[in-house]
């Protein structure tokens, strides 16, 4: 899916670029025949595109980078404050590296979120007396970022309604934004609340009938808990406000870098709506996903940006992503390393044990 919607996105950009470049030259691209317009689309949209990418300035491109790092950062410490509400503490510092770590697994699993399974993995690795609860973590701590995110989107909505209401495509997407708030902020009342039992009295008697009743009951308990930790609550609701906006920056300092001016109120509303979309598990990292809406939303008039210098920017703060994802590659081959020489030492240990 991720090769097609990526197809479908470079075709359109090609075909406007070669458009331009042969209108310059007296040629009309449409009057070609289907086929010979294919071949001459994907023979110059290429060139045109590798050209776009190297245009960003570096001092940009670096803040860029850097700024992709520092929501790394944020996310991980607003999980430690999750892991912390439910009595695990595996420090600061280890929480980062398993951030890192999942990072580099988000880069080709599906969704912008396929590294919650790496960070739940370790996590209950990590804390062996408590491992629903360090699960539940990373459940709990993705849905209150998407939430905060989402309802971010959401109150932005209304200082941008006049460009809303002007462009069908940024109906669909107000329309998406909010089926995706109301979502996520249901889950989350019903399970930091709960209640459900009040309104449908047979609840807890199905759920006790459902396979691994008992850990679901203690997954649910371990929200509660989240849930009567008001002052954590809103430290990580805080924080995600804080990130959201860092991605916004991130993905502005990419526009300036090719130096481009838009205004801040559109961007606040398309950058965490095409993050949160991005996010859901279609295709690997979000790829083609996030091309795709960045395309159709960053061209609209009001924002005012290429096709092709949309998907340029997409791209490259992709690439910046990666280049995250090559120090949680580094750490996970480490940490692999330190695992296999501890089991080795373990080994050698009950073997001497046992000849003497």
């Amino acid at each position: 899916m991720a090769g097609v919607l990526l197809a479908w996105a470079f075709h359109a950009i090609f075909h406007d670029q070669s458009r331009s470049v042969l209108a310059a030259e007296g040629v009309v691209l449409d009057a070609m025949p289907r086929w010979e317009r294919w071949v001459t689309v994907w023979r110059l949209g290429p060139v045109e595109l590798g050209r776009t990418l190297l245009a960003v300035q570096a001092g940009w491109l670096i803040a860029s980078i850097g700024l992709w790092g520092l929501t790394i950062l944020l996310g991980a410490w607003r999980w430690w404050l999750v892991l912390r509400s439910q009595g695990l503490n595996p420090g600061f510092r280890r929480t980062l590296e398993i951030s890192f770590i999942a990072h580099f697994f988000n880069s080709f699993l599906l969704g912008a979120t396929g590294g919650d399974l790496l960070k739940a993995y370790y996590a209950a690795r990590v804390t062996h007396h408590l491992k629903t609860e360090a699960v539940t973590s990373v459940l709990l701590d993705r849905v209150l970022g998407l939430f905060a995110m989402l309802a971010f989107a959401t109150c932005l909505l209304i200082p941008n309604l006049g460009m809303v209401l002007n462009h069908p495509r940024m109906v669909l997407l107000g329309a998406v934004v909010l089926g995706m708030t109301v979502a996520a902020g249901g889950f989350l009342l019903v399970s930091l609340r709960g209640g459900v039992s009040q309104v449908l009295p047979n609840a807890r008697h199905w759920l006790r009938r459902l396979p691994r009743a008992a850990m679901i009951e203690r997954a649910l308990e371990s929200c509660r808990v989240l849930g009567r930790s008001r002052a954590v609550l809103g430290k990580a609701l805080v924080l995600s406000v804080v990130l959201t906006a860092v991605c916004v920056i991130q993905l502005m300092t990419l526009v300036w870098g090719y130096g481009l001016q838009v205004a801040w109120t559109p961007m606040f509303l398309v950058v965490p709506a095409v993050i949160c979309i991005s996010a859901l598990p279609l295709t690997p990292n979000g790829l083609g996903v996030r091309d795709n809406l960045y395309l159709y939303l960053l061209s609209l008039p009001e924002i005012g940006i290429g096709a092709g210098t949309a998907v340029a920017i997409s791209l490259v703060a992709y690439a910046g992503s990666l280049v995250w994802s090559a120090v949680g590659g580094v750490l996970y081959v480490f940490r692999r390393r330190e695992r296999h020489l501890a089991e080795a030492v373990a080994e050698e240990s009950a073997e001497a044990g046992r000849d003497g």
